[in-house]
Order: C-alpha cells, then sequence, then structure tokens
C-alpha cells in the first residue's frame, strides 16, 4: 500500500475524528503527512501512533481558523 509514496499530506483537524483517521490513512499508503491542530497532547499521540506503524508523521500545534 504506497500509492501516497513520495507525497506529503497536510492535514488540518488531525489530533481526533476523521482529521484523525485521514492522516493515519494517508500515512499507511505512504504519504509523509504534516498534521494540524489545536490541542497538542492529541496532536502528539496521533503522530505517536503513525510513528509506531512506521509511518512519518510532523504535528504542529495551530489553529486554522486564526490568522
Amino acid at each position: 500500500m504506497d500509492r501516497l509514496a513520495d507525497n506529503v499530506a497536510v492535514v488540518t483537524g488531525a489530533n481526533s475524528g476523521v482529521g484523525a483517521a485521514i492522516a493515519k490513512l494517508f500515512a499507511a499508503e505512504g504519504a509523509k503527512v504534516v498534521m494540524s491542530a489545536r490541542r497538542a497532547a492529541a496532536l502528539e499521540e496521533v503522530a505517536a501512533q503513525i510513528a509506531e506503524a512506521g509511518g512519518e508523521p510532523m504535528g504542529m500545534r495551530q489553529d486554522s481558523s486564526r490568522r
């Protein structure tokens, strides 16, 4: 499952729900995943799960509703 190998996916709201599921799926398909969310602790947990599965996550605390 490397359909997204050599690609980078940017996922906002990646700390839970649909955003977390998308980040995990993209990573499982081979993408490097850049994730952002407002809650840093939950985001770090998702990043750890992706890394444990062999993915390459990068997370940053950020509120995309603000400039």
